[in-house]
């Protein structure tokens, strides 16, 4: 089998691994080691009425503050009726593939299945070339069908497998059926928005051979349906090409349990495996707990994964019975699993953050910080933005800041919680800048928006390189919308500001003191309507 690599790379036995890629050279950070379309890709089933089935561009009334949008319009397969194009060029790019069986299939069904059953379908009526390279790839892919067998989840693979038989009227048999969609499971990836948010499901032979670490030389991530395998440090000859294949902002343990239970591996990587052992000292910010009492920073877990403290190795105060639940993998997914779909859900979240944070969890440590992710699109929804006390002290104590990633680098993931927390701050911007005629201690918001967002698209250049569509989405919604209030002249001047020029420190330390203190805020804030930004 064939493998499509740059000139870059290569393909590699690797102790522990299996086979996995190499780099043949040096290669710089920030650098793309390859662009390229999935071999296979779908929209994820909610969002398939809302998505190009080719070029995965989003219908713009999806758009909000989180998700940016990139098409007006979307036609709709006039057979099926279950499968959408932005243009007349994408649907015809993509009919050799959808009017070869998909289409028909789909049509049978009546409704969108489950989006790995999308992407099985397209697996099956792949034809010519793209078939004998894709199933010659999968000849080498790891199923763990054994494994998947004593999983409850294997009853619905079965299910779904037999389902599939009987709507495609593939000549398949079922066992060979069984053993892709175990393979489809387990080497597969998540299609994502520039913030990281899943948007389809996509496997390529190509990024099979990536394999994983805690603290990965690479991410993967898109523009659009371009999948793109970008550096974040710089990576020497012979050096083996990982990624992250969970949440990497994740503690330890909330890691390695969703590895074991998605890939079947345990992760014995040197953010897990730490050489010599891990002791209480170690510093991994995902991990750290911090005493209220004595600011003491700490982490709670050996090598093993098993909490190893009951309270402040300082001052000894007892770290509480909650805490401890929730650094445990259970207890950290039961908080991430929360959903906050109304006021009475979003303020109970709230309040649960703040006693966490009265008793050793930071503000800006997962899974706290993953929930304020939750809790801004809810509250900067375009119909329903509302503010809360402790969502500004949570602006203030984290904007900005590389948070909780283990290495200062410039990746995707801090790139698009720092977008994040601009949109936090440039949703306060219509009340801030009224106050601002009458009061001069109100901060000038304006050179903070446009210092920020212009950090920002530097940011988005070096993690996403250039031209990108995050970075045009970012320039005209923020940038454009800040400098034209600025003019000419001041945008010249504070072009020259980054995050640490006195002026602009001085302008945030105002702005810090400002959303931390809602009494000094106008009534309007808290008005149950939209702002208009």
């Amino acid at each position: 089998m064939e493998y499509n690599l740059p000139p870059t790379v290569e393909r590699k036995r690797i102790a522990k691994f299996g086979y996995g890629l190499v780099a043949k050279r040096g290669i710089k950070k920030n650098s793309d080691i390859f662009r390229k379309i999935p071999a296979l890709s779908v929209p994820i089933t909610e969002l398939r009425p809302t998505i190009c089935s080719y070029c995965f561009g989003i219908k713009l009334q999806t758009e909000d503050f989180v998700s940016p949008a990139t098409v007006k319009i979307l036609i709709q397969c006039p057979d099926c009726k279950l499968t959408y194009y932005c243009s007349k060029t994408c649907k015809e790019a993509d009919s050799e593939l959808h009017k070869s069986g998909e289409c028909q299939s789909l049509s049978k069904m009546g409704r969108i299945p489950p989006t790995y059953v999308l992407l099985i379908i397209r697996v099956i009526f792949l034809s010519g070339p793209a078939r004998r390279k894709f199933y010659g790839a999968m000849d080498n892919m790891m199923s763990h069908l054994e494994r998947l067998k004593l999983e409850s989840r294997f009853e619905a693979m079965e299910v779904i497998t037999r389902g599939t038989v009987e709507y495609t009227g593939t000549l398949l048999l079922y066992e060979q059926l069984l053993e892709i969609m175990a393979k489809l499971n387990v080497n597969s990836a998540s299609v994502t928005n520039p913030l990281f948010e899943p948007i389809g499901a996509m496997i390529d032979p190509e990024f099979a051979l990536i394999n994983h670490s805690c603290d990965p030389n690479c991410m993967l991530m898109f523009d659009k349906n371009m999948m793109i395998l970008r550096t974040m440090r710089d990576i020497d000859a012979s050096e083996q090409i990982t990624i992250s294949y969970v949440d990497n902002a994740h503690p330890m343990n909330e890691r390695r349990r969703h590895i074991l239970e998605t890939y079947f591996f345990d992760c014995q990587c040197s953010s897990c495996k730490v050489p010599g052992g891990r002791t209480i000292d170690h510093f991994d910010l995902r991990d750290m707990l911090i005493c209220p009492r004595c600011a003491r920073q700490f982490q709670p877990f050996n090598d093993d994964g098993k909490i190893n403290v009951k309270d402040c190795p300082d001052c000894h105060t007892a770290i509480p019975p909650k805490t401890l639940e929730l650094v445990d993998v259970k207890g950290c997914d039961k908080l991430l699993k929360e959903e906050v779909v109304t006021e009475k859900d979003a303020q109970n979240l709230l309040l649960e953050i703040q006693s966490l944070n009265k008793c050793f969890l930071p503000l800006n440590r997962s899974p706290i910080a993953n929930c304020f992710d939750k809790l801004a699109s809810y509250y900067y929804s375009d119909t329903h933005r509302i503010f809360d006390e402790l969502f500004f002290t949570f602006c203030a104590e984290t904007a900005f800041d590389g948070l909780f990633t283990p290495n200062v680098i410039y990746n995707g993931v801090i790139i698009a919680r720092q977008f994040r927390i601009l949109t936090r701050i440039f949703s306060l911007a219509p009340v801030m800048l009224q106050q601002s005629v009458l009061n001069p201690k109100v901060p000038n918001i304006d050179l903070i928006l446009f210092v920020q967002s212009n950090t920002l698209l530097k940011s988005i250049v070096l993690g996403y390189g250039p031209d990108s569509l995050f970075e045009k989405f970012v320039k005209a919604s923020f940038y454009d919308v800040v400098a034209k209030r600025l003019g000419k002249a001041a945008v010249a001047r504070f072009a020259k500001f980054d995050r640490t020029s006195p002026a602009y420190s001085q302008e945030y330390a105002t702005f810090q003191k400002f959303i931390t203190a809602p009494s000094r805020l106008p009534s309007t804030l808290y008005e149950k309507k939209p702002i208009q930004s």
